[in-house]
């Protein structure tokens, strides 16, 4: 009713005023006429009806405007970022409520609030930098700020500065707009955290790590890669992974990487890398690929795994294993051998015993002997490499039998000097004294063939303890180990050659001129004794063999300096029993014991000694027993025999000594062992030794 009110005297209003333009425009006395006062009252009429139109058309405008003006309201307040204005000061005059709502606190509250009090004092640098920034250029600004809420909460926005300047170029106000970054910012230092954590594992992680572009170019390696390769960082970045492969498998890890982008990773591919100082190691590769969001083919992220050592610890196994192989086909090759020789020695001594020492026969008989010598020594080589090559085992201290042989070997090689350094209290060790002269003779004559104008070899004895820690190619127990320690300062050998100096027959010299036994019996006769040895060389920088025995607990009785004492034949008298597969052995042998004045029985397979025993067993004062017979071997006719005869006398007699078997026979009580080949000499003491022995036990 008020606003109908209103139009009504709005209406009135207009009127009169009308009324009194109308009276002003007509001329005086024109309106005295009704006519005159009719045609006013018209026009009036009109004018009304057209500001009526006109009223009614600016009522619609004025609606028009406020709808308009409330839908800006509602964008301004509603709006998904804040809306602030301020004054040439930087007091707030104005907020939409998205802004109010951003800050936790009422509109009104904040009307001329200086805008810095809800920024936090880490961010007034940057927001003080950007207000000046955009006053002096008037150019808009963008900053991040992080503001403090009602309830000290804090959280960050993207503030967009605009500035409006007077003609003067002051400013005018400030106009800004407010965008939560709370979460992105969050997000940005997660992801921060998060590749500094990732680049904390990649540059501090044990395994070398690259990654790749799809052409197999280095984007970035770590600090493993480089101290592994031995290269600089700035000579990798960018340079192609191939570059450090092996050429030989270079076509291998093309072909590989090129299935990386369709297979998604590599595993454990097997490379050769080339270091910087040209050294080579074998690697395991392995990668991952990285797509980018079309799903194509970006980056690949790969580690390699050096197994060098694991890959020589292999191949020495494998020697190992090669070497134990053919020592078993060493032992069998040297007891026939022995065999074979004994025929010889036999048949030769058998000769000179019909022959006076003015017979011109008697030198070439002579000649034999010393050529089956000899050759004896060789199979003594074999079977000090074949596992079955341990003789008589004595209680020693190395510092004793060492310098022996040090003595020995000097008196045949003028040009070498020993240096000698012996540990004190050194624990002793239970070998065979013969057989470890023989190891220490041929690492002596290695070395002396590496130093042809002279040298030095530098001799060191030392207790260790091992333990299962020790990563060895080798099975041995943990425990108290004497260490041998040989070193020269000759020519070295590169690795092919350290690889292969303990086969049988290998040998650096030229044809002729050696056997390639003498390191291959030295490996073996110190791997029989339960020891290990170790070989370090070098081009040009010598080489060092150590070499590790089993110490004993007991303490070993003094020893002077060994006399070898010239053996006489023993003659006697007594039936023998001679037990041998090998006919010709058989024979000769035979011959033996009766140029020495004894009854011999032969046998040639275990029945048959068993069948002679037991027709003559009152009157055999010994049994000559061979080990190694088909069928029936030594061991088991021993038992027999034993059985038949508890009292019965044995001398085994073998061309190699089995140490297990063999010792398994003495331990049962056999009297004593003889190796073939044997002379008469030997023959005949070990078979007075075996009866008297006897003979006593029964006493």
């Amino acid at each position: 009713m008020m606003a109908d009110h209103d139009d009504r005297q709005g209406r009135e209003k207009q009127l009169r005023q009308l009324a009194e333009e109308l009276l002003d425009y007509y001329p005086a006395g024109r309106l005295e006429t009704p006519d005159s006062v009719l045609e006013l009252v018209e026009e009036l009429k009109v004018r009304q009806i057209e500001f009526e139109m006109q009223n009614a058309e600016l009522k619609r405008a004025q609606q028009e405007l406020n709808a308009v003006f409330n839908e800006y309201l509602d964008l301004y307040d509603f709006a998904p970022c804040a809306y602030l204005t301020l004054n040439s000061s930087g007091l707030l005059t104005r907020i939409n409520l998205t802004g109010a709502n951003l800050f936790g606190v009422d509109r009104y509250l904040l009307k001329f609030t200086p805008f810095n009090r809800l920024i936090h004092k880490g961010s007034q640098d940057a927001y003080w930098a950007a207000l000046r920034l955009a006053g002096r250029t008037g150019s808009g600004q963008s900053v991040e700020l992080e503001c403090i809420r009602q309830d000290k909460s804090l959280f960050w926005v993207q503030a967009q500065i605009q500035v409006d300047l007077n003609e003067a170029w002051e400013v005018m106000q400030w106009r800004l707009t407010l965008l939560d970054i709370t979460e992105r910012v969050k997000a940005s230092k997660t992801l921060i955290r998060s590749e500094r954590h990732f680049r904390l594992l990649f540059e501090h992680t044990p395994l070398p790590c690259q990654s790749l572009d799809e052409k197999g170019r280095l984007l970035e390696v770590n600090r493993k890669w480089l101290d592994t390769m031995g290269y600089p960082k700035k000579d990798v970045i960018g340079t192609w992974f191939g570059n450090y492969v092996d050429p030989g498998l270079l076509a291998q890890f093309q072909q590989q990487f090129a299935l990386l982008p369709k297979e998604g990773v590599l595993d454990s591919v097997e490379l050769t890398l080339i270091k910087r100082s040209g050294e080579r190691i074998v690697v395991y590769f392995n990668a991952s690929a990285q797509f980018d969001e079309d799903g194509g083919f970006h980056c690949a992220h790969g580690v390699f795994t050096d197994i060098t050592e694991h890959r020589n610890l292999e191949a020495q196994l494998l020697q190992a294993q090669k070497m134990q192989a053919v020592g078993t086909l060493a032992g069998g090759v040297a007891h026939n051998f022995n065999n074979v020789l004994m025929g010889i020695s036999g048949r030769a001594t058998l000769l000179m015993m019909d022959k006076d020492s003015s017979h011109a026969d008697l030198k070439h008989l002579k000649g034999i002997e010393e050529d089956v010598r000899r050759a004896a020594e060789l199979t003594n080589d074999l079977l000090g490499y074949a596992r079955e090559g341990k003789n008589q085992v004595e209680l020693i201290d190395l510092n004793e039998l060492i310098p022996y042989a040090n003595e020995m070997f000097s008196h045949t090689n003028k040009k070498i000097v020993f240096n000698e350094t012996y540990k004190k209290g050194l624990w002793t060790v239970s070998v065979d004294p013969g057989q470890l002269r023989q190891v220490l003779m041929n690492l002596y004559l290695n070395a002396g063939q590496a130093m042809p104008d002279g040298g030095e070899i530098s001799i060191q004895t030392d207790n260790c303890r091992l333990s299962d820690d020790h990563q060895l190619p080798f099975r041995v127990v943990p425990g108290r180990y004497v260490k041998i320690s040989v070193a020269d300062t000759g020519v070295g050998m590169d690795e092919i050659t350290r690889q292969k100096i303990f086969e049988p027959f290998f040998t650096t010299q030229e044809v002729g001129k050696g056997t390639g036994l003498g390191l291959a019996s030295v490996y073996g006769i110190v791997k029989n004794h339960g020891g290990f040895i170790t070989v370090s060389s070098e081009p040009g920088q010598g080489s060092r063999f150590d070499i590790y025995l089993p110490a004993s607990r007991t303490e070993a009785p003094s020893r002077a300096e060994a006399k070898v004492e010239q053996q006489i034949v023993q003659y006697g008298q007594g039936t023998l029993l001679l037990v041998d597969d090998e006919d010709h052995v058989l024979e000769v042998t035979r011959k033996l014991l009766e140029g020495l004045g004894y009854t011999v029985l032969g046998a040639g397979s275990g029945q048959a000694a068993l069948d002679v025993y037991q027709r003559h067993s009152s009157g055999i004062d010994l049994v000559i027993l061979d080990m190694i017979m088909p069928g029936m071997g030594g061991k088991k006719i021993y038992n027999r025999l034993k059985e038949m005869d508890p009292g019965v006398k044995v001398l085994l007699s073998s061309g190699y000594y089995d140490t297990e078997e063999v010792q398994a026979v003495l331990d049962l009580g056999c009297n004593s062992f003889i190796q073939k080949p044997f002379d008469w000499e030997e023959l005949s003491q070990k078979v007075k030794e075996a009866i008297r022995a006897g003979k006593s036990e029964t006493r």
